[in-house]
């Protein structure tokens, strides 16, 4: 998805400018990469599609330290489970935000 992504802004804005673009939208994606400030830091650096897979390629040999034998991150380097806020539980959540109402102080405007 990545690459697509990058791929479509180089054919709409060129190599140049569709990498630059590029830079801001890159670490969005890697959040769910595991261990990635190695791969944050060089990425927001790219100039072309050739260094983007540079970094790529760099990063995935460097996270094989962090994965098993199939690929899959280790436990304790996972990333926790997305979870849609909606489906979360009341529990979960801070008193702020199971409140049915906002607060709102009684008198004269003056008072508040």
């Amino acid at each position: 998805v990545m690459r697509v992504h990058l791929d479509r802004m180089i054919e709409v804005f060129g190599e140049t400018i569709g990498c630059r673009m590029y830079r801001k939208v890159a670490p969005w994606y890697s959040k769910r990469f595991g261990p990635v400030a190695e791969f944050n830091r060089r990425v927001v650096q790219i100039s072309t599609r050739e260094d983007f897979e540079r970094v790529l390629a760099d990063y995935l040999a460097w996270r094989a330290q962090f994965a098993g034998p199939d690929g899959e991150l280790l436990e304790k380097y996972r990333p926790a489970p997305m979870v849609a806020s909606f489906m979360k539980e009341q529990a979960d959540e801070p008193s702020v935000a199971r409140r049915e109402s906002i607060p709102v102080p009684k008198g004269p405007v003056e008072v508040w």
